[in-house]
């Protein structure tokens, strides 16, 4: 395998070089060296820059195959039995006088990056209150071969729970050496386990491990096809199921990418190293700065952009117009708790990595409620982002007035003008998010004869494309009022 050097890369190592000078060390034997090992080496900075410096590769086992507690590397993997196997990896790296061990070449440079943002991930995780949620060593591939040359990027797949790296071409820095992409792939493993490891790979598996000469011969997680009976083209059912992908995958890919700017400050992280085509949507976590700008998507917007993208007989390229969907309206997610996270921030006067980390802590309180409200209506009707915003509400007990009016003015969005929210500010100072006008009497009492069904059609989201609520009543706050025939929200308002 040809590794190339990036213009970063090979700078960054030349000055390594340099500053080894005449004091390189090579006698001696990398597979003897263990413990907490000091490594030079570019590292990503609050301002989003890299910077060449010195950290600590923490309990090595061996510095050859960089094998130790938060890593394990395998070369060109496959995949057997859900894990992956292959020969290990052979780091070479050259020690200075100051017992400092300097990458001799691009993999090695990467391998000891990879492994310093992974033990910082396990320190996030542990101050985040999730250590148990990831298994340690990370299983990490590098190398991966992909047909037809398909190179620069990388995945994180949930069967085997590792991290796949493809060989980088570009110009830039490295995605290997991008600290904001690994915290967006490690992310991914965060969000498959606390949603029960449901089907959440925006990439096609199946095709991605063919090109890639993995073999892997265990079924797909969620393989079954529920519409195959259904006539060809873009029936009901199978809008249903792109939909449903749509919201799963889009949430997904788009905490990953507010994952990446909690871990590193950066809004334009993925810049660093990927050029998106021109026609692509922009995935920086900067949002316009508008007045009545709103971040959720509604149902009826993902819905027109599945249909204005499909043209029977071609559904290759339909299928990579819906990958695009995930990632342009993930960064619609991203920029809602980007936002958010601001707001949070300057109503409490916190820190902003304080803030960052307690939002974080609701995004993971509110991952396990919405697998559960997603779930009840996967094959039975569309999912409304308006359960999202008050999940995510009901995970904020001590709610603020800037927070709470951010948070109505997109679930008034959500709603359309079939319920409308308000925050009242009680005499004691607390916050409660209200429901001041419910649905249509008719409505209501439609949803309530006839509430979801097992059939896999979806209802028409032209009749009314906000069944959210089926127990409402006007200024009941939140906590005593039943979503989606099933949900109820026991947050208290205070």
């Amino acid at each position: 395998m040809k590794f190339v050097f990036t213009r970063v890369a090979a700078a960054i190592s030349l000055i390594s070089l340099m500053l080894v000078g005449c004091s390189e060390e090579s006698s001696f034997r990398m597979d003897t060296i263990s413990g907490n090992v000091r490594v030079l080496a570019p590292i990503s900075q609050k301002d989003g820059s890299y910077k060449l410096q010195v950290f600590e590769l923490l309990a090595i086992s061996d510095l050859r195959t960089m094998a130790g507690k938060f890593a394990e590397f395998i070369f060109a993997p496959k995949i057997v039995d859900s894990k992956l196997e292959g020969e290990s990896v052979k780091a070479q790296f050259i020690r200075n006088a100051n017992g400092e061990y300097i990458p001799k070449d691009s993999i090695s440079q990467q391998l000891a990056v990879i492994y310093f943002h992974l033990q910082k991930f396990a320190q996030l995780d542990k101050e985040l209150g999730i250590e148990k949620i990831n298994t340690w060593p990370r299983s990490v591939g590098v190398a991966v071969n992909i047909e037809g040359g398909e190179t620069d990027n990388a995945f994180y797949d949930g069967k085997s729970d590792s991290m796949l790296f493809l060989p980088y071409t570009g110009k830039d820095l490295a995605i290997s050496l991008n600290g904001g992409i690994l915290a967006h792939e490690h992310f991914h493993s965060i969000f498959h386990k606390l949603t029960g490891r449901i089907d959440t790979a925006t990439h096609n598996r199946r095709k991605f491990l063919k090109k890639s000469g993995i073999q892997d011969d265990s079924p797909d997680i969620d393989s079954a096809d529920r519409c195959k009976d259904q006539k060809k083209g873009l029936s009901d059912c199978r809008k249903l199921k792109i939909y449903q992908q749509v919201i799963l995958r889009s949430l997904n890919e788009g905490m990953a990418d507010y994952w990446a700017w909690l871990y590193t400050s950066d809004p334009d992280f993925l810049s660093r190293s990927v050029k998106l085509p021109e026609n692509a949507a922009p995935r920086t976590l900067d949002s316009p700065d508008m007045d009545g700008i709103r971040f959720l998507p509604r149902m009826s917007s993902i819905l027109y952009d599945i249909e204005a993208r499909y043209d029977e007989g071609k559904n290759d390229q339909f299928d990579q117009e819906i990958v695009g969907l995930y990632y342009m309206f993930g960064t619609s997610y991203a920029r809602f708790f980007k936002k958010f996270t601001e707001i949070y921030q300057h109503a409490r006067d916190l820190e902003a990595a304080v803030a960052r980390k307690e939002v974080a802590k609701k995004l993971l309180q509110t991952l396990p409620q919405f697998k559960e409200s997603y779930e009840k209506v996967k094959w039975k009707n569309y999912y409304s982002n308006l359960d999202l915003a008050q999940i995510f509400a009901s995970t904020i007990l001590d709610l603020r007035l800037p927070e709470c009016k951010f948070l109505v003015s997109e679930m008034n969005f959500l709603a359309y003008e079939n319920s409308e929210y308000t925050c009242e500010q009680n005499e004691d100072q607390t916050v409660t998010i209200s429901l001041v006008a419910s649905v249509n009497p008719k409505v209501l009492e439609e949803i309530e004869l006839a509430p979801n069904t097992e059939s896999p059609n979806p209802p028409d989201p032209n009749a009314n494309q906000n069944n959210d609520s089926s127990e409402v009543s006007p200024n009941q706050p939140i906590s005593k009022i039943k979503f989606n025939n099933s949900i109820l929200y026991k947050a208290a308002w205070l």
